[in-house]
């Protein structure tokens, strides 16, 4: 779920579910940093856990799901191999034959997104039972950054949106990222203990480093 307010949006381009949560429940915070009421934005990488790499093919190529959902295979949540993607909360909605039309239409939030004047993307991986999902996943996932990670991502981005900004959290031991020319948008984050969900207050700070304007 990302956060629009006026206009900017903040918004998370993957790895995993944590970013989608803590930007939803930073809502309010990140209202009063930018000076209005925010709305809540779906987008097509919420709750969805894939690699860096695959974000930026999706964006890249602006396609976000299967067309087909036969496309898609089990592997512990459905997993879409073209793309290495998992959609880990999705089980129910094919079931329901709902997939697609929610897709897609996350698919144009996500595309709505070109009109705003700003928009933050955020690239995290520091939920984390990450560890424990690519230990019990039969296709390999990577998820800690490097420098091409971060070029490929905000190369594709910058095709698509010209006014957004990619910035990185990323876990510390999670990234080898050795040069810092990606810097100030890299906020690296200490270990935190909980599953999924993320440290509320090392969140809180990188939000307001990100929406806060430079003194």
């Amino acid at each position: 779920m990302g956060i629009r307010v006026n206009g900017v949006a903040v918004v998370s381009v993957g790895v995993s579910c944590q970013a989608t949560h803590q930007i939803e429940n930073h809502a309010t915070l990140i209202g009063e940093l930018v000076g209005g009421k925010p709305k809540h934005v779906s987008a097509p990488f919420d709750w969805i856990i894939c690699p860096a790499r695959s974000a930026a093919g999706m964006i890249r190529d602006w396609r976000f799901h299967p067309s087909d959902p036969a496309e898609l295979i089990d592997d512990q949540e459905p997993y879409w191999p073209q793309r290495h993607c998992w959609f880990w909360h999705d089980a129910e909605f094919l079931r329901t034959g709902d997939f697609l039309p929610r897709r897609d239409h996350l698919a144009d939030n996500f595309d709505r997104l070109r009109q705003v004047e700003r928009t933050i993307f955020i690239l995290s991986n520091t939920q984390t039972n990450l560890d424990t999902f690519a230990r019990s996943v039969r296709h390999p996932m990577e998820f800690a950054f490097t420098d091409e990670d971060l070029d490929t991502v905000e190369a594709a981005l910058k095709s698509r949106f010209p006014n957004g900004e990619l910035w990185i959290v990323a876990q510390k031991g999670r990234h080898a990222l050795q040069r810092r020319r990606h810097d100030p948008r890299v906020i690296e984050f200490d270990f935190h203990a909980s599953e999924w969900k993320g440290d509320y207050a090392q969140w809180s700070a990188a939000l307001r480093r990100m929406l806060t304007p430079a003194t």
